[in-house]
């Protein structure tokens, strides 16, 4: 794309280049956020109300964790056990005691703040093209 500036100076732009840095920066983000979910079921002070305590027991919900790109700008995460929904939204106990859920997803998204890194992810790379 050229667009004349007037005076003479022309601005010259290849399309491509920016669905290039979006691209990259969108498989960045995605798999540092698989990251992070990683690390708050790990981390043992993550949950306020469950001080000290970790969501691992087996060790399967880690395991289990999947990312997979779909399609450029689709990302899907998937947790392959049959008790991960139950940790993550809580559930009820047959005497009718709450346990309340973990959901680490959410904890996840808020500590990497994943628009912020795409944002910042596309204009390096934009820089980097440039």
């Amino acid at each position: 794309m050229k667009i004349n500036l007037g005076n003479g100076a022309v601005f010259l732009w290849n399309p491509g280049i920016l669905q290039s840095a979006i691209d990259k920066a969108f498989k960045e983000v995605v798999q540092g956020l698989n990251n992070e979910f990683k690390e708050v079921i790990k981390d043992k002070n993550a949950f306020e109300n469950f001080p000290g305590q970790d969501i691992i027991d087996t060790g399967e919900l880690l395991k289990n964790q999947k990312l997979n790109i779909t399609k450029p700008g689709e990302a899907n995460y998937e947790w392959g056990t049959d008790y991960a929904l139950y940790v993550h939204e809580g559930y009820t106990l047959r005497n009718g005691k709450r346990q309340m859920g973990r959901p680490w997803t959410q904890v996840a998204i808020r500590r990497y703040r994943p628009g912020l890194k795409f944002a910042l992810a596309v204009a390096k790379n934009l820089v980097k093209n440039n």
